[in-house]
């Protein structure tokens, strides 16, 4: 889908704003080869690598002007993510740049931006206006060498239209569904760039979710909270005695969960826990170009 979109400029209808990848996830785990696909399907005059670190800078702004894809094979851990430049720049809002010896001008940039990460970037916006211009794929593991085909960009390169085929069957699903499908990983992917090591906040954005009629009592968002940090290898001790109160205030303000009690024992209305399951990790599958 995410090929098919950039190669045909496909716009979901119900998911417009959406133009900004992260291949997030191992080394050597195929994210730069599905990079170095795309862009050979572009012409190199409507491409640029400008990284949204120096989205603030409206000299680097005006490098975005034309571009059809903008893309970075390694954004890194370190690269923090402005709001106001980002949003505008992905949602194809006007924005004032600066040519080298000229004076300011305004541009709308149209491209789409695909980025490939080791480590997740940290985001300066904490709304869901951010998750909505956002979409995270994750590749879980590294390759063994002996799963890498060293041919393969030959292959690549000897049947072109298998790889449009590919991405025409994604631009088709597009156009069906007006809507990019989000793959799993995605939305713990969003809050880790969001909120970082805040891993109570992480959880109250990912492990709990909007369910009219349903509820979730203190005692149980405390056991969710602890398996949760423990999956990440955090000593759950560690988590001080406010974090329920923080997750708390945001069930109240992002789902409206109101808190009541029932025998004197605190719940939340209006919720239910997320219990997610890690994909199991398949090999790759073995598929001939010209089967597509």
């Amino acid at each position: 889908e995410i090929i098919g979109a950039i190669v045909f400029n496909v716009e979901p209808t119900k998911d417009s704003v959406r133009r900004m990848f992260i291949l997030y996830g191992a080394p050597r785990s195929g994210k730069s080869t599905i990079i170095n696909i795309l862009l050979a399907l572009l012409p190199a005059s409507c491409v640029g690598s400008v990284p949204p670190g120096h989205w603030s800078d409206p000299n680097y702004r005006a490098a975005l002007e034309n571009l059809v894809l903008n893309y970075v094979t390694e954004l890194g851990g370190s690269t923090r993510i402005g709001s106001e430049h980002m949003k505008k720049i992905v949602s194809r809002e006007p924005v004032i740049v600066r040519r080298m010896r000229r004076d300011p001008v305004t541009i709308t940039p149209i491209a789409w931006h695909l980025f490939a990460t080791n480590e997740m970037p940290r985001i300066v916006d904490k709304t869901d206006a951010f998750e909505r211009r956002l979409l995270v794929v994750t590749f879980p593991r590294s390759l063994e060498l002996s799963e890498i085909d060293e041919t393969f960009h030959d292959k690549v390169r000897a049947a072109p239209s298998a790889v449009l085929r590919w991405a025409a069957i994604g631009a088709t699903r597009l156009l069906e569904t007006g809507t990019f499908t989000v793959p799993n990983g995605h939305s713990l992917a969003v809050a880790e760039m969001q909120f970082g090591d805040d891993l109570p906040l992480v959880f109250a954005h990912t492990q709990v979710r909007q369910v009219p009629g349903a509820r979730v009592s203190t005692t149980e968002l405390r056991d969710a909270l602890k398996a949760f940090v423990r999956q990440r290898d955090v000593d759950p001790e560690t988590i001080d005695h406010g974090a329920i109160r923080r997750i708390a205030a945001v069930l109240q303000t992002r789902f409206g969960a109101t808190r009541r009690k029932t025998n004197g024992r605190p719940f939340y209305d209006g919720v239910s826990l997320v219990f997610t399951h890690e994909p199991e990790v398949e090999g790759p599958e073995d598929v001939e170009l010209g089967n597509l």
